[in-house]
């Protein structure tokens, strides 16, 4: 559990995102081998024989890893599909409006009019 304990000491984000991400992974990779331990009488030469395994110590830090990448590329990919979302309303609004202009007349709408949506929070121009 040595990743969590660096990202509890590193994440100063107010929710904790990054450890609770991280943390969940890391537990699931390190209980398998705990329960294991458990069920076999929490001996040390069982957990020296765990230990010894690297194949063991790959899934307890890969685990860690794979919650570090969730934690890095499941926000780009959200904002990629809102980004896409968005452009696809925007069209949408383009089309609709030009179907009004062609039904109701060039007073429905201004050719010269800009769509603006309301900047991130956060982006300065």
């Amino acid at each position: 559990m040595l990743p969590s304990v660096i990202t509890a000491i590193f994440d100063r984000k107010p929710r904790k995102t990054a450890l609770q991400t991280i943390a969940c992974a890391n537990f699931c990779g390190v209980i398998i081998f705990s329960v294991d331990l458990w069920k076999n009488g929490n001996n040390l030469e069982y957990l020296g024989s765990i230990l010894q395994n690297h194949l063991n110590w790959l899934i307890m830090y890969g685990s860690a890893l794979m919650g570090l990448m969730a934690y890095i590329v499941i926000p780009v990919i959200i904002a990629l599909l809102l980004d896409a979302k968005s452009s696809i309303e925007s069209s949408d609004l383009k089309r609709q409006m030009q179907a009004l202009r062609d039904e109701w007349g060039p007073e429905v709408a201004d050719e010269n009019l800009e769509v603006k949506f309301m900047p991130l929070i956060g982006v300065e121009k």
